[in-house]
């Protein structure tokens, strides 16, 4: 199923290109901005990575390892998630570069919904991890703007975090 709608929204994506949108073609302005969003986007990340050093994690971590740190200098003086705000302006900002306006929005989208997720547990591991430190620098410091409107006291939370729960894989017994 999701092979066939990423089909049709490519197709619409080339209709709309083709017969409502071809001033978009070879248009320099929007080539440019584009890459002026992905390129900022880019850099953010990096640096925010670069920031952090090992602290910075791809997956969220729910235990504290013994080599991280609350982060709250550098760029994390502006936003509690730069690597986040990177992503999305990098991932738009590629779509913008391709002119693909359906892929722009969608891109937009899905990038809101997956931070909306993922940000309520990843703030919610940090508070465990850090305790207060943590929530004097939430209150300091917006988490991203532009994506998550956050309530009094932090963003708003499920309840308790949703851990991966832990498999366990043994070898299949061999009957003799």
């Amino acid at each position: 199923m999701h092979t066939q709608s990423h089909l049709f929204l490519a197709y619409l994506n080339i209709l709309l290109k083709a017969f409502f949108l071809s001033f978009l073609k070879n248009n320099w302005y929007i080539y440019y901005f584009g890459l002026l969003i992905a390129l900022s986007g880019l850099i953010l990340r990096l640096v925010g990575m670069h920031t952090a050093k090992a602290s910075f994690t791809h997956l969220v971590k729910y235990e504290k390892r013994n080599e991280h740190i609350l982060i709250t200098n550098g760029i994390y003086q502006f936003t509690r998630h730069p690597g986040y705000v990177g992503w999305f302006l990098y991932t738009v900002g590629t779509q913008i570069i391709l002119c693909n306006p359906i892929c722009a929005i969608g891109f937009g989208f899905v990038a809101y919904k997956f931070f909306e997720d993922r940000l309520i547990d990843e703030e919610e591991a940090l508070v465990e991890m850090f305790g207060e430190s943590y929530e004097i620098y939430r209150e300091k410091v917006p988490i991203i703007p532009f994506f998550i409107q956050e309530k009094p006291g932090g963003i708003v939370k499920r309840g308790s975090i949703q851990k991966p729960k832990q498999v366990q894989i043994s070898a299949p017994i061999k009957a003799d």
